[in-house]
């Protein structure tokens, strides 16, 4: 968590974000605010100016304004990990309903941390339109091509990148417990429910012989080739006591869900090798999975497989680059497979120089027994916006051991303003700032503000679309 390596941030890229973020105030004890333009919340009305203790240290980065002593609120899990005593999480965890400003938050965020010279991991879940018209991208697309970096883009059916889950450098190993355990994972997804025993030894074997079968014919097994050995194995030495019978029987399940996988709900994503441009050679990185279908097991699948693949990549690079993992629309972190994913992840975090920022919707979309709740409650960060719903409200002090009195005033944060929670210290309330360049990158309204529009052509339904003036 204390590693000094920076990424040298590309020239162009570098000058846009020193104009916009000098105006907010990112550094370390250098806290300028300048002419900040506000949010869509005018939060100044009441503000408190009185003399009081300032709410945060001066080190680290500058998310806006104590809206009742007006004092700056500056914090930094990296920073704070090194300077904080009793501060050990470098996760982040941010609440808030629709529109109540946590995708504004994350990006400003997410461009702080460049100006800083860390590296950015995004899984970006959400689709937008742009004002450009510009389809099937998500909504950090923008974000990575006004800082001169091309997203990577997941798609069923081709025409994106791929992601090999028994590929060693995914896995983290040369195709032993990790490989085993995403695999697991995947299966189990696809399943919608957890292996049993004799399921787990079925797709063992058929691991350790599609990855024996590759390797001797000089590359490097894939899904696809599991699925042929699980529904046909064949029984190696190793395996004895164990009949071919038992074998197809323990795994046909298992074989089935990975054929539908391979041929259909994850068609070319999962069935070849890793696509180079998945490796985390840029300092933005934002894979696009945007276009995989809502409904059905791809989506935790893919964020899974790239969770598991953002962990390895770190643990084996020669020297730490603090690293931000954000994870947009989290409520896939709830339930399921990529659950317990995201929590063992999350636990060795530390060690890698890595901060998870998972944004949420309520707290009542976790069930109690989720790994979820585990991960929020060790979290030190924590961004509560506007919760609407006082079941809602109550449900995140008790979560995180708030004053229960606090639930009132969650329901009537304005848009943009959040309750803060950094380490054991009572939240305090800040009015988020923001520079020009993050309100225009965190525009998630684009689609619904054009001011295109359809000509029609004399009395019949047929026109054509024109740009609004």
């Amino acid at each position: 968590m204390s590693s000094p390596v920076r990424w040298r941030v590309n020239a162009p890229a570098r000058t846009r974000m020193e104009r916009a973020l000098a105006s907010v105030g990112v550094g370390r004890g250098r806290q300028v605010l300048g002419a900040v333009s506000a949010s869509t919340s005018v939060q100044a009305a009441g503000l408190c100016l009185a003399e009081v203790t300032p709410p945060t240290g001066a080190h680290g980065i500058m998310l806006g304004l104590d809206i009742f002593s007006g004092h700056p609120v500056i914090h930094d899990p990296f920073v704070a990990y090194s300077e904080e005593p009793g501060f050990s999480s470098p996760n982040v965890s941010v609440f808030g309903d629709l529109g109540a400003g946590k995708s504004q938050a994350t990006k400003a965020w997410i461009l702080r941390n460049l100006m800083l010279g860390r590296r950015v991991v995004v899984v970006d879940k959400k689709a937008q339109m742009g004002a450009d018209g510009a389809h099937g991208l998500g909504e950090y697309s923008m974000l990575a091509r006004a800082m001169g970096y091309e997203p990577v883009t997941l798609r069923v059916g081709g025409g994106g990148a791929r992601v090999n889950i028994l590929d060693p450098r995914i896995s983290g190993d040369e195709g032993g417990a990790g490989a085993q355990l995403l695999l697991e994972s995947v299966v189990s997804a696809a399943m919608g429910r957890e292996l049993d025993e004799m399921e787990r030894k079925a797709l063992r074997v058929a691991r350790v012989a599609a990855m024996e079968h590759a390797r001797s014919l000089g590359r490097v097994a894939h899904v696809g080739d599991v699925q042929a050995a699980i529904l046909n194995p064949d029984v190696p030495a190793s395996q004895a006591g164990y009949t071919r019978e038992e074998l197809v029987t323990w795994g046909r399940a298992c074989g089935f869900a990975l054929e539908r996988m391979v041929n259909d709900e994850l068609a070319g994503l999962i069935d070849g090798e890793t696509s180079a441009e998945l490796a985390l050679d840029g300092q933005l990185i934002v894979y696009d999975i945007s276009a995989l279908p809502e409904e059905g097991p791809a989506v935790p699948i893919m964020m899974s497989v790239l969770n598991t693949w953002v962990r390895s990549a770190l643990a084996a690079q020669k020297v730490p680059v603090p690293t931000v993992l954000v994870i947009d629309e989290a409520w896939h972190i709830v339930t399921g497979s990529y659950a317990e994913v995201a929590r063992r992840n999350a636990k060795v975090s530390r060690g890698l120089g890595l901060s998870n920022w998972s944004n949420f919707q309520h707290v009542s979309d976790i069930p109690a027994a989720s790994p979820a709740v585990a991960m929020i409650r060790e979290t030190q960060t924590t961004l509560c916006f506007r919760q609407s719903k006082m079941d809602d409200a109550r449900g995140i002090c008790e979560l995180l051991g708030w004053d229960p009195g606090l639930a009132q005033r969650i329901t009537s944060l304005g848009q943009g303003v959040a309750m803060v929670g950094i380490g054991s210290a009572p939240p305090v309330i800040c009015s988020m700032m923001m520079s020009d360049l993050e309100l225009t990158v965190g525009d998630t309204n684009q689609a619904m503000t054009s001011k295109a529009t359809y000509r029609v052509r004399g009395g019949g339904s047929e026109g054509e679309m024109r740009d609004g003036v």
